[in-house]
This record gives structure tokens, C-alpha cells and sequence, in this order.
């Protein structure tokens, strides 16, 4: 687990798996994210380990609040909440986790091969949104 506060900016929060740890009891992670295991059958075993994140990240939102929850290989950097705030892209490689109202914190997988695994990013207090 990894904290990081901006100067001026946002607190991050990330929780990182390694791949050597999970290819553990995940056999099929292999050469993950790299060549054919980092293809869309990766979503097959990747979706399982995002919904156990999507979870730890909804613990956290009762407790601190966020804008965006993001999941996925190294997404760090890649999304933030402002460039989803009009729509998630359907073309993607992590998954998402909005507490807003609509969203109501449920977890939009990753729909392609695109990677991206660890970040969440927070500001507002999860009363905020009516979601706790």
C-alpha cells in the first residue's frame, strides 16, 4: 500500500499486488501484462481480482471518501476523475469505480486488453454523495 498527497493536488492511495504473488494461486496471470497473456483472456481472471479491489476500494470510500476509484495494471497517471466526469470510455483497460449518486459505486470492469491495477484517488467526504 502506497499513500502519496500532492503539493496542491490529490491524495492517492494505491494497493499493489505483485504479479509473482498472484501468479501464485492464479495460474494463468504467466507472462501477464506482455504478449498474448496480457490479451482479452486476461479479462477472465482479471475481473475476480477486480471485484475483491472494487471492494477494498468501497471499505475505503465509507471511510475517507473519493472522487474516482480506477483499477487496472499500473493506472496510475492514466484516468483521474476529471477525464471521466462526462462518461466512462467504453474502450478500456482498467476499471472504475464512481461514487456518485448514479454510479452509486459499482464497479465498471475493464473491457479490453489495455492495461492498467492500483490507484485510488480521493478528496470528498463519501456523505457528500449520499452514499453512506
Amino acid at each position: 500500500m502506497v499513500v502519496v498527497r500532492e503539493d496542491a493536488g490529490d491524495d492517492w492511495l494505491a494497493v499493489c499486488l505483485p504479479l509473482e504473488a498472484l501468479s501464485r494461486i492464479e495460474t494463468r496471470v504467466r507472462a501477464f501484462p506482455f504478449g498474448d497473456d496480457g490479451g482479452a483472456e486476461s479479462l477472465i481472471w482479471r475481473r475476480p481480482c477486480d471485484d475483491w479491489l472494487a471492494q477494498i476500494g468501497r471499505a475505503v470510500y465509507r471511510g475517507v471518501g473519493f472522487e474516482l476509484g480506477a483499477i487496472g495494471f499500473e493506472v496510475s497517471g492514466i484516468v483521474d476523475a476529471e477525464s471521466v466526469a462526462d462518461g466512462v470510455p467504453d474502450n478500456r483497460g482498467y476499471g472504475v469505480l464512481q461514487p456518485t449518486a448514479e454510479a452509486r459505486g459499482r464497479l465498471r470492469p475493464a473491457k479490453n486488453r489495455k492495461l492498467a491495477f492500483d490507484v485510488i484517488e480521493g478528496r470528498y467526504p463519501a456523505r457528500q454523495h449520499g452514499l453512506v
